[in-house]
C-alpha cells in the first residue's frame, strides 16, 4: 500500500513539474512559424515585407488566431483564409462545413476572418492595412451570402446572429450613403428593415428585443447628412411607431424627435450637405429654440459636420437640450464621468419618466395629447466671429488641439482590448458615439468624451489600445 502511494504521488509530481516546464515556453510569434517558401503562397504586406502564408484555409486560420490584432502577418493569413474558403463555398455551398453543436467548423473559420477583414478595411490598421471602404464592402456583402446559406440549411449558430446583423447595418450604412459603393437606397432600406427585425428579435425563439440597436439606426435615419433625410424619415418612423407598440420609451423619444425637430425644420431639405444641415439646425435653435435642433447642434459643433469644432459651444448646447428633455442629449452628458454625472444621469431618469407618460398619450390609452417641448433660449456664437476665432486658434496652437486628440472618435482603432485583454472589434462609428463588440457579440458603446489619449471608459470598464 505505501509503495502505491508512493508511486501515485511520483506520477503526480512529474506531471505537475512537466506542466509548469512547459507553460513557461514562450508562444512562437506566427510570423515565425511561416512554411516554407514551397509549402505556401508568397504575399507582400503593407509594410513591403514578404510573407509565406499557408495554403490551407485553416493553417492560415490557426496563425490569424496566434497573431496580435496589428500584424501584418495576422491580416494576411485571415485574408487568404477568406479567399481560399470562399472558393470552396462557391465551388460546393453544400459542402461547406457547419455545424450548430460543433465549434470551429469551416463556416465559424470563415465568419470569425471574414468580419475582421471587413472591419479592418472599413476602419483601417495603422501599418497594417489602408481603410477602403470599396472592399469593405465586399467583404460585408460575402460574408453575408454564406451567412445567409448556413442559415438556410438549418446549422446556424444562434449565438452568430451578430454577423448577419452586423452585414446588413454596414451595407444599409453604405448603400444609404454611397461609402464605398454606389447609392442604393431601395437596397438600403432593404438592409435596414432586416437589421431592424433582427434587433427586435423577429424570426427567432430565443433573440433578445435589443433596444440599443434599433436606436441606433433610426437615429441614424434622422440624423441627416449624409443620408437624404425625405427619403428615410418614413423608414424610420415606421421602426419608432414599432418600438412604441413594444412599450420602448427610445421610440416615443424618436417619434418626439421627428414631430417637434425634424418634421418642422423641414426633412426634404435635411441630408443633402452637411454646411445646410448645420445652417437649419443653426437657425432652428435660435429662432424657435427647438432642443432637437440644440442637441444636432452640439454634435455639429463636437464633430466638425458642417462647421468648425467649437467644444464649449457643443457642450453648452447639449446641456440646454437634455434640461429642456432631450432624452439623447442627457445620456451623452451622463456617459461622462465628473462631478455632474450623477445629475444628469439623474434628469435621464425624469425624461424616461416623462416619455412613459408620453408612451400612453400615442398607444391611444390617455386620449390627451402630447405636450409640446419647452422652448430653449440660448446665446449661439456668431458664426464668422467663431470661424476667425478658431483659425485664430490653430494658428497659436497647431492642427492637433486637445479636442481633437482626446475627443475624436475617428481617433479610435477598429480594435480594443479590455482589462483582461480581450479583443473588441468596431462596428462602426454613428455621430458621437463608436459602437464595439466582443467575439461573444456583447456590445458596448463609447462616447466623445470618455476618451483620452490611449483608452476609453466604458460600461464595461476600461479599453485601452496601442
Amino acid at each position: 500500500m505505501p509503495v502505491l502511494l508512493i508511486l501515485i504521488i511520483v506520477i503526480v509530481l512529474f506531471l505537475f513539474f512537466k506542466r509548469s516546464k512547459n507553460s513557461k515556453k514562450p508562444d512562437v510569434p506566427p510570423e515565425q512559424r511561416q512554411p516554407a517558401a514551397s509549402e505556401g503562397i508568397a504575399v507582400r504586406g503593407a509594410d513591403g515585407k514578404e510573407y509565406i502564408v499557408p495554403r490551407s484555409a485553416q493553417d492560415a486560420y490557426s496563425l490569424y488566431q496566434a497573431a496580435s490584432m496589428d500584424s501584418v502577418y495576422g491580416f494576411l493569413c485571415a485574408l487568404h483564409c477568406v479567399s481560399r474558403y470562399y472558393e470552396v463555398f462557391q465551388s460546393v455551398p453544400n459542402g461547406f462545413q457547419a455545424s450548430a453543436t460543433e465549434p470551429r467548423k469551416d463556416a465559424d473559420r470563415f465568419f470569425d476572418a471574414c468580419e475582421f477583414v471587413a472591419l479592418a478595411y472599413a476602419g483601417g490598421i495603422e501599418g497594417v492595412c489602408e481603410q477602403d471602404d470599396a472592399k469593405a464592402v465586399h467583404y460585408y456583402e460575402i460574408l453575408l451570402e454564406v451567412c445567409m446559406s448556413v442559415l438556410n440549411r438549418k446549422r446556424f449558430k444562434s449565438e452568430d446572429d451578430h454577423y448577419i446583423f452586423l452585414c446588413w447595418e454596414k451595407l444599409a450604412d453604405a448603400y444609404s450613403t454611397g461609402r464605398g459603393c454606389t447609392p442604393n437606397h431601395e437596397k438600403a432600406k432593404e438592409y435596414y428593415k432586416y437589421a431592424v427585425a433582427s434587433a427586435m428579435g423577429e424570426g427567432s425563439d430565443d433573440a433578445e428585443n435589443d433596444v440599443p440597436k434599433q436606436t441606433r439606426i433610426i437615429g441614424n435615419l434622422l440624423a441627416g447628412y449624409p443620408r437624404p433625410t425625405a427619403i428615410y424619415a418614413p423608414l424610420a418612423m415606421r421602426f419608432a411607431t414599432e418600438m412604441v407598440k413594444r412599450g420602448n420609451v427610445e421610440g416615443a423619444a424618436l417619434v418626439e424627435d421627428y414631430l417637434n425637430g425634424v418634421k418642422p425644420i423641414g426633412e426634404e431639405k435635411l441630408g443633402l450637405d452637411p454646411k445646410q444641415d448645420f445652417a437649419l439646425y443653426y437657425k432652428a435653435a435660435k429662432e424657435d429654440g427647438s432642443p432637437y435642433a440644440c442637441y444636432r447642434l452640439a454634435l455639429c459643433y463636437l464633430t466638425g459636420a458642417g462647421t468648425v469644432r467649437n467644444e464649449a459651444a457643443g457642450r453648452q448646447l447639449m446641456r440646454a437640450a437634455a434640461e429642456a428633455g432631450e432624452l439623447f442629449a442627457a445620456e451623452w452628458l451622463a456617459s461622462e464621468e465628473n462631478e455632474e454625472q450623477a445629475k444628469w444621469q439623474g434628469a435621464v431618469r425624469s425624461i424616461r419618466d416623462a416619455l412613459r407618460a408620453h408612451l400612453a398619450v400615442m398607444q391611444g390609452v390617455t386620449g390627451v395629447e402630447l405636450p409640446k417641448p419647452p422652448r430653449v433660449t440660448i446665446d449661439l456664437p456668431e458664426e464668422e466671429e467663431e470661424e476667425e476665432a478658431f483659425k485664430s486658434r490653430q494658428s497659436e496652437e497647431g492642427p492637433c488641439d486637445e479636442y481633437k486628440k482626446t475627443r475624436d472618435l475617428s481617433r479610435l482603432p477598429s480594435i480594443v482590448f479590455d482589462d483582461g485583454n480581450n479583443r473588441w472589434q468596431r462596428v462602426g462609428i454613428y455621430g458621437s458615439q463608436a459602437v464595439y463588440h466582443n467575439d461573444d457579440g456583447q456590445e458596448i458603446t463609447i462616447f466623445h468624451a470618455e476618451i483620452s489619449r490611449s483608452s476609453a471608459l466604458t460600461n464595461v470598464g476600461t479599453l485601452h489600445w496601442y
